[in-house]
């Protein structure tokens, strides 16, 4: 019989996500004026990798728990 792994706490993040909101302002006010396209698309690609960070903070320890489960069963199998 197959032990199931226990499911862990959430992970908890350090991506400042709640500074999102506060970037989305910032881009669309200086948008609307007409002023820098080009810092317009730098905070544009900013948020776009801190949303990749958080998102990839949240899967890697799940990806390797996922993993320790497999092998966890793999081995018990062959005993």
């Amino acid at each position: 019989m197959t032990r199931r792994c226990q499911r862990k706490s959430p992970v908890k993040s350090s991506v400042p996500t709640d500074m999102l909101p506060e970037i989305d302002e910032f881009v669309r006010k200086y948008h609307l004026n007409g002023r820098g396209d080009a810092l317009f698309l730098c905070f544009r690609i900013v948020r776009e990798i801190m949303r990749i960070l958080y998102i990839m903070e949240k899967i890697i320890p799940l990806m390797t728990r996922m993993m320790e489960c497999l092998e966890k069963n793999q081995d018990e199998k062959k005993k």
